[in-house]
């Protein structure tokens, strides 16, 4: 009980100076995720991003929410609508939404409210793992986790197989779904030897569609991963997926010509196994696939990637196709104004807190 007060005590202290803070913001974001838990109660998290004048930047979970009942975009704009007023923020200063769900009530009632169209994009993390299940390898998948799982089941096996490893001397120490493909020799003599056999690790069918598995989770794996980086603003974001949806153009330009310079997995089966059919129509044909769900996903992205743009430098941005919010007579003046690009260009500077800070307009 009293390790219930004490951290009940430090949840209300850290509210106490959000609401503080949250009452300087000049504007704000935010950002929802809601999932089940072990209970299959719906738990809503809610993420806050908020500047003040001075240009400090607060970032914080607001709350979370748990949902008992159902979770409709109604219950999901109630829960939300109460943290704004435990938070006492202003609809009208809200200028964008992250969520994977639609905004629709949230915008209404920034309208409402008198407050400019909030910028609205769907979870980004969340829409790249749906561009990834589009591949439909399941097939290979679950005799990968069959091979896994065998292995590991019982622990006698698994240090049986430590040591089959070292005794042949392979290069991995150990198993895991990333080492199938270049411990798949070793996997199926072991398993031919506890008297069980995997037929799928001798069917060239099965054999290519895990070498392709491999080379494109690697591609999509890594985009995760540059996703999640730290402190990562909507245009580094944005250019990320720029450039990985040009990377798979480039990809499907190869792989119809035969070429599998970016596909090193690909290239070591093919090597291997000389007089087999390359599947490069398979491959081409998963490429053209994922390209067209990032295109048709992060739809939004292009749709604002002239804010997008204005935001990260405002110097390269054509007045004309400035958004409608914008004075285009105070634009102009300000893009050619020489003391404000001066001011643009200065690098980051440390203030005297230790915190990063640009000296900007």
């Amino acid at each position: 009980m009293t390790m219930t007060r004490r951290i009940e005590d430090l949840g209300s202290d850290l509210m106490v100076q959000l609401k503080s803070k949250a009452s300087q913001f000049k504007m704000f974001s935010i950002a929802t995720d809601e999932s089940t838990d072990v209970t299959d109660i719906a738990q809503l998290l809610v993420f806050i991003r908020g500047i003040n004048n001075s240009f400090e930047v607060t970032e914080e979970l607001a709350a979370m929410k748990s949902i008992k009942t159902t979770t409709t975009g109604e219950d999901l704009f109630k829960e939300v609508s109460e943290i704004f007023d435990d938070l006492n923020l202003d609809w009208n200063k809200l200028t964008a939404i992250t969520t994977d769900g639609a905004p629709s009530m949230i915008k209404e009632k920034v309208l409402e409210s008198n407050g400019s169209p909030p910028l609205d994009i769907h979870c980004i993390i969340h829409q790249q793992n749906l561009c990834g299940k589009i591949l439909n390898l399941d097939h290979v998948m679950k005799v990968v986790t069959k091979s896994v799982n065998l292995i590991r089941s019982y622990s006698t096996n698994h240090r049986i197989f430590k040591e089959f490893l070292l005794q042949i001397e392979a290069e991995y120490g150990d198993v895991g779904t990333t080492a199938i493909f270049d411990l798949r020799h070793e996997i199926d003599i072991f398993f031919i030897e506890k008297s069980t056999q995997l037929h799928e690790l001798s069917n060239p069918v099965w054999l290519w569609d895990l070498a392709i598995l491999c080379d494109l989770t690697a591609y999509v794996n890594k985009l995760n991963l540059k996703l999640q980086c730290k402190d990562k603003l909507i245009s580094h974001v944005y250019a990320d997926l720029c450039a990985f949806q040009t990377k798979l153009k480039l990809f499907i330009q190869q792989t119809e010509k035969g070429q599998l310079t970016h596909f090193p997995t690909c290239t070591a089966l093919r090597t291997e196994r000389k007089n087999d059919h390359f599947p490069s129509e398979k491959i081409t044909k998963m490429l053209q696939l994922l390209s067209k769900s990032f295109e048709d996903r992060f739809a939004d992205f292009h749709r604002i990637k002239n804010e997008i743009r204005l935001f990260e430098n405002p110097f390269t941005v054509d007045v004309s196709t400035a958004p409608g919010s914008f004075s285009r007579e105070v634009l102009t003046r300000f893009l050619c104004s020489v003391r404000f690009l001066s001011e643009f260009e200065k690098p980051w500077n440390e203030n005297d807190n230790g915190v990063c800070k640009h000296v900007h307009l």
